[in-house]
Parts: structure tokens; sequence; C-alpha cells
């Protein structure tokens, strides 16, 4: 008998967990992260609060853009993930960019109106997921 499986809910008290998960390079966490619902919508919350405070205003959509094209045309990502769909991809990239941009965030204190503090958490956010996905997502 051939189940179907069946994606649930991903509930608050999982989030930090998950996202401590996905910032390791957690495989389980990355699977979770996958198959939750609602985890599209976590991401992409965390990435926009992320970009806000890592960015000037005026250099907002650069941010996104380069994070945009970063995620399409990484190297890296064809041979790691080649199992993975696009939304999939910045689905875990949402979720270890969005951290790591608050995180250099702290960074614009020293530098007011430079992009060098977001353009720095854009990359290791992306690197921190093709090294999770190189330990063992399949």
């Amino acid at each position: 008998m051939n189940e179907a499986v069946r994606r649930t809910f991903l509930t608050p008290r999982e989030v930090p967990g998950c996202l401590v998960g996905a910032l390791r390079g957690d495989p389980v966490s990355l699977r979770r992260i996958l198959g939750g619902r609602r985890s599209g919508r976590i991401g992409a919350a965390l990435l926009a609060v992320g970009l806000l405070a890592a960015f000037p205003l005026l250099y907002l959509p650069v941010g996104l853009g380069i994070y945009l094209g970063l995620a399409a045309l990484l190297p890296g990502w064809r041979s790691a993930t080649p199992h993975l769909r696009f939304d999939e991809r910045l689905r875990l990239t949402a979720w270890t960019t969005g951290p790591v941009l608050l995180a250099f965030a702290l960074l614009r204190w020293f530098s007011p109106g430079g992009l060098v503090p977001g353009l720095i958490g854009l990359v290791l956010g992306q690197a921190l997921v093709l090294r999770g996905l190189r330990s063992g997502l399949r």
C-alpha cells in the first residue's frame, strides 16, 4: 500500500530548533524546513527582517536582488542540489540568510550606510545552506 506523504504544519515551538539546526547545517532540520507547512512564510519573514536590518533602505532592492541572484546562480547549487526546485532552495536560504543578516546588522552601527555587512551576510547565508546540503540532505 502506497501512502502519500503528509505534510504537517511547522509549529511555533519548532521554529527555534529548526533555526539553530539550519544555521548548523543539520540535514534533519533542513528536511523539516522543506517538508513543513508554513515554513516558507516563516523563512520569508526571517529574510525580510534580516534585509531591513542589514541594508539601508535605499539599498534594500539591491540586497534582495543579490540574494535572489546568489540563490539562482551560485555554482555550488547545481552540484549540491540537483533534486531541489528553485522555490525549495529559496526556502532553505531564507532560513539561514535572514538570521545571518541580523547578526551582520550589528556591524552597520560601525559603518552606517555601508553595503559591506549586508553583502557578507548574504554570501555567508548561502554558504551555510550549501554546507548543510553537502552533509547529507538527499
